[in-house]
C-alpha cells in the first residue's frame, strides 16, 4: 500500500475499519436457513471465482452474476448472512483464477466496501417493508429497486473516492467514466435476484439448484462458443488492420497523386513564369506540353496544340530564302540525340512574319530519347532595333563625311553666293546677265538645300527646338505636299493634342517628305490619311529605343501600290529608292529628323494594300512661349566697326568686301588669336568694335566657341554673330547658350548679312 498517497491509504484504512465493523455488529449470523445460506455462498464463490459473467457486456468484473446471488442473500437472508455471501464472493474475485494478482490491501479493501454496499442495501429493504411484501410480487419491486440503487452507489461511491484520491482527479469524473456505466447491471441483477427469491418462496432452496445448473450449463456452452467468438474477433482484428493498411496504401497513393499534382502545377508555374517559349513533344512529332510564352509566339493555345503535330504548331522556315525548316524532331534523332542550339528561323502568325531563335534538348528513358523540348525565344524586336542601331551607325558615319563635305562645300558656295549677290548689286546689268545670275544663285541655292538634307539625316542637323502645337504644321505640311494633285489629305486632330518640342522647318520637311512619298504610291489618285492622338506607352510597350511615358502619335496611310517586304528594312536607308529621278533622300532625312527629336518612326506596307508611317514624337510639359509683336524694321549703323573671324582666305576677303559695301568698316582675322588681340587693341585705341562675325570652326586655330568668350571678358558689349558651314555642333542649334546674338549659316547673301547685322546693331541702339 505504499505506492498509494497518503490520504489514499488513510481512506483505504477506514473502509476495511468501517466494513469490519459493520460486519462485526452483526455477528454471530443466525443461520436461521442454513441450507439456503450454504447454498448461496457456494454459488457466489463459483460464480466469482470462475468469472461467470453476463453476456451483455464484456467490458468489466462488475457484472459478475456473483451480484446476483449478493442480492438474493440480501433478499432471503439476514444482513449479517448477506454479507458474509458477498464478502466470499469478493475474496474469490479478486484472489481465485485471476490473472492479475491484487494486492492484499485491495482485495480486503474490495471485500469492506461490498459488504458496507450490502449493509447498507439491507437495511433500506427492510426499513421499506420489503421482507413484508417478499411475498408479492408488485409491492416489493420498490424495496427491491431502492436496495439495488443503495448497493451501486455505496459500492461505486467507495470505490471512486479511493481511485482519486490514487490519482488526484475529480470524483465526479472518476465515477462517471469508470463506474456509472455498471448502474443499469446492478439494477437488472436486484430484479433478476427478487424473482429467483419468489420462486425459492414458493417451491424451496432447491429451485435455485434448478435454475442454476441450467444457467451454468448455458454459460459453459457460451464459454465454448467464446474462443470460437474470440477467433473471429481476431480475423476481425487481422482484416481490420488489413483493411487499415489498405486505407494506408490509398491514402499514400492519394499523397502521392497530390503530390504529383503540385508537382505538375509547380511546373506549369516555372513554365509559365520564364520568359522563353517551351513546347514538348514525344517521339511520335506530337505536342504534349506549351507553356504560355510558346502560345504568344506560335499563336496556337495549349488546348488546341494537344496531340497536333509538331511541324504544325510551329512551322518555322528558314530566315533568308523562306523555305520549311526540316522537321526539329527528326534532326534532333538524326543527330543521336544531340542538342540544336541557338537556330534562327522565320515564323509567319496571323499575316506577321516574326523571328524566332529556337534550340531543342531530347528528353531520354535512361538510354533511349523519348521526345524533344523545344525552347523558343521572340526576337524579332531585337532584330530590329539592331537593324535601327545599325541605321544609326551608318547615318552616323554617313553624317561625319557629310559635316566634312559640307563644311568646305559651304565655303566655296559661300564665296560664290557672296559674289554673285555683290555682282547683282553692282552696275546696271543687261537683262540677259541679269537673268543668268540669278539662275546661277538659284542653283546655289538648291545646292545649299542639297547640303542641308544631307546635314539633317546626320549628327550635323541638330534641330533649334521650340514648343510647338502640331495640328497647324501637319495641316500645313500634308496640304502644301499635295497642292496640285489629284490626291487629297483627310486630318483626323486629337482637339487636346500634346504640345511637343521640335524644329517648326524640320518637322515639316519630315511630313512634307513622307506626305509625298504617299502621293507618289497613288498616280492615280487618291486619299492619304493623317491622325495625331496622344499616347501612353507603359512599361514594355516602348517600342525601339524609346522609355514609357507620354508621346504624340502620328499616321499617315495611303492605299497605293506598297512596298515589298524584302525592301522595308532599306527604305530608311540614304539614298535608296525604287523611283526615277529621286534622290533617296526623303525618308532617310525624315528618320534622322524624327530620331532627333527623341521620337521614332517606323513603317507598315504590304503590296497591293498600301503603307502606313507612324511616328511618335515625346510629349513636353513645357506651354508654347507667347508670340511677340513684329520688330520694327532695322535701320543700317552707319560706319560701325565689325571684327571678321574666318579661316577661309576667299571668304574673308568676300565678308570685307560685303561689309564694306553694306557701309560697315571691317577688321580681318584668320583665327580667334587674331581676333581676340585686334578687338584688345581697338579698344585700346579707343575705338571698340560694335559687333563680330566669328567662324565657328578654325582647323587647328581658336574657334569661334572659344573666342567669343575671351572677347566677353575683352568687351562684354559687343554683339557677335556665329557662321559655320559645318553644323555638328549645338553651338549652331543653340547660339545664345555659348554667347552670341545672332546665327547666320554659309552660304548667305549679301543681303542675309546686312539684315542680321542690322537687326542686331539696332538692338543695341535701342
Amino acid at each position: 500500500m505504499t505506492d498509494l498517497p497518503l490520504r489514499a491509504r488513510i481512506y483505504v484504512v477506514a473502509v476495511i475499519l468501517a466494513g469490519g465493523v459493520a460486519f462485526g455488529a452483526s455477528l454471530p449470523p443466525p443461520l436461521a436457513k442454513p441450507g439456503l445460506f450454504a447454498l448461496l455462498l457456494g454459488m457466489s464463490v463459483v460464480a466469482a471465482a470462475f468469472k461467470i459473467r453476463l453476456p451483455v457486456y464484456t467490458g468489466g468484473s462488475t457484472l459478475s452474476i456473483s451480484y446476483a446471488f449478493d442480492f438474493t442473500a440480501i433478499l432471503l437472508l439476514s444482513p449479517a448472512e448477506a454479507m458474509v455471501v458477498a464478502g466470499a464472493s469478493a475474496w474469490a474475485q479478486c484472489t481465485v483464477n485471476r490473472a492479475e494478482h491484487y494486492p492484499m490491501y485491495r482485495t480486503v479493501f474490495s471485500m469492506a466496501s461490498v459488504m458496507l454496499a450490502t449493509f447498507g442495501a439491507s437495511l433500506a429493504f427492510r426499513a421499506l417493508g420489503g421482507h413484508e411484501t417478499l411475498a408479492l410480487a408488485v409491492p416489493m419491486l420498490g424495496p427491491v429497486l431502492v436496495a439495488g440503487t443503495v448497493f451501486f452507489v455505496i459500492n461505486s461511491g467507495l470505490i471512486a473516492v479511493a481511485l482519486t484520491f490514487s490519482t488526484g482527479d475529480s470524483l465526479r469524473r472518476v465515477w462517471y467514466q469508470n463506474l456509472f456505466w455498471s448502474a443499469p447491471g446492478y439494477l437488472v441483477g436486484a430484479v433478476a435476484s427478487a424473482l429467483v427469491a419468489l420462486l425459492v418462496l414458493a417451491y424451496g432452496d432447491l429451485v435455485l439448484l434448478a435454475v442454476f445448473l441450467p444457467a451454468y450449463l448455458s454459460y459453459r456452452a457460451y464459454d465454448a462458443y467464446n474462443e470460437r467468438i474470440v477467433i473471429e474477433q481476431q480475423h476481425v482484428k487481422k482484416i481490420s488492420e488489413l483493411h487499415e493498411q489498405a486505407m494506408e496504401a490509398l491514402a499514400l497513393v492519394r499523397r502521392s497523386e497530390q503530390a504529383l499534382a503540385a508537382e505538375k502545377e509547380r511546373l506549369a508555374v516555372t513554365l509559365g513564369s520564364i520568359a522563353d517559349g517551351v513546347i514538348t513533344a514525344g517521339t511520335s512529332g506530337r505536342v504534349m506540353l506549351m507553356n504560355r510564352v510558346a502560345e504568344q509566339i506560335t499563336g496556337w493555345t495549349q488546348e488546341a496544340a494537344m496531340g497536333q503535330a509538331l511541324a504544325a504548331v510551329f512551322p518555322a522556315v528558314h530566315r533568308e530564302t523562306g523555305a520549311p525548316v526540316e522537321p526539329i524532331l527528326d534532326q534532333v534523332l538524326r543527330s543521336d540525340g544531340t542538342v540544336q542550339r541557338n537556330t534562327t528561323a522565320a515564323l509567319v502568325v496571323a499575316g506577321e512574319r516574326r523571328l524566332v531563335e529556337w534550340s531543342a534538348t531530347p528528353m531520354h528513358d535512361r538510354d533511349d530519347v523519348i521526345g524533344v523540348v523545344l525552347v523558343l525565344r521572340d526576337i524579332t524586336a531585337a532584330v530590329r532595333l539592331e537593324e535601327e542601331r545599325e541605321k544609326a551607325s551608318k547615318l552616323e558615319s554617313l553624317g561625319t563625311l557629310a559635316g566634312g563635305i559640307a563644311h568646305d562645300f559651304n565655303n566655296i558656295m559661300t564665296a560664290i553666293v557672296g559674289n554673285l549677290s555683290l555682282v547683282s548689286m553692282g552696275a546696271e546689268l543687261d537683262p540677259h546677265t541679269a537673268r543668268r545670275l540669278m539662275e546661277a544663285e538659284r542653283a546655289c541655292h538648291r545646292a545649299k538645300s542639297l547640303t542641308q538634307q544631307l546635314l539633317t539625316f546626320s549628327k550635323g542637323g541638330a534641330p533649334v527646338k521650340s514648343v510647338v502645337t502640331l495640328p497647324t504644321i501637319l495641316e500645313d505640311a500634308a496640304t502644301f505636299a499635295l497642292r496640285g494633285s489629284n490626291v487629297r489629305c483627310e486630318c483626323t486632330i486629337d482637339e487636346r493634342l500634346w504640345p511637343v518640342e521640335a524644329d517648326t522647318g524640320q518637322l515639316t520637311q519630315a511630313i512634307n517628305n513622307i506626305v509625298l512619298n504617299a502621293k507618289q504610291a497613288m498616280p492615280a489618285g487618291g486619299v492619304v490619311q493623317l491622325s495625331a492622338t496622344n499616347a501612353t506607352l507603359a512599361v514594355g510597350d516602348a517600342p525601339g529605343h524609346l522609355t514609357e511615358g507620354d508621346y504624340v502619335r502620328i499616321l499617315i496611310s495611303d492605299r497605293g501600290t506598297g512596298i515589298p517586304a524584302h525592301l522595308l528594312p532599306k527604305v530608311f536607308d540614304p539614298y535608296f529608292t525604287t523611283k526615277r529621278q529621286a534622290s533617296g533622300l526623303g525618308l532617310a532625312t525624315s528618320y534622322s529628323i524624327v530620331r532627333n527629336h527623341g521620337g521614332r518612326i517606323s513603317i507598315d506596307s504590304k503590296v497591293g494594300v498600301g503603307t502606313t508611317v507612324e511616328i511618335l514624337l515625346p510629349r513636353t510639359t513645357r506651354q508654347p512661349r507667347a508670340v511677340a509683336p513684329p520688330p520694327r524694321e532695322a535701320r543700317a549703323v552707319t560706319r560701325a566697326r565689325v571684327l571678321v573671324m574666318d579661316d577661309e582666305d576667299a571668304v574673308r576677303e568676300l565678308l570685307g568686301e560685303m561689309l564694306s559695301c553694306l557701309g560697315y568698316d571691317a577688321t580681318l582675322t584668320c583665327d580667334g588669336d587674331q581676333a581676340i588681340t585686334a578687338a584688345a587693341r581697338a579698344l585700346g585705341e579707343q575705338k571698340p568694335f560694335d559687333a563680330a562675325i566669328m567662324d565657328l570652326t578654325i582647323p587647328g586655330g581658336m574657334g569661334g566657341k572659344e573666342a567669343i568668350l575671351k572677347l566677353r571678358q575683352i568687351q562684354p558689349t559687343v554683339r557677335a554673330i556665329v557662321s559655320s558651314g559645318y553644323a555638328d555642333d549645338p553651338v549652331m542649334a543653340d547660339f545664345e547658350s555659348y554667347g552670341f546674338d545672332g546665327v547666320v549659316t554659309k552660304p548667305y547673301t549679301i543681303k542675309d548679312l546686312g539684315r542680321a547685322l542690322e537687326t542686331l546693331l539696332a538692338e543695341r541702339a535701342a
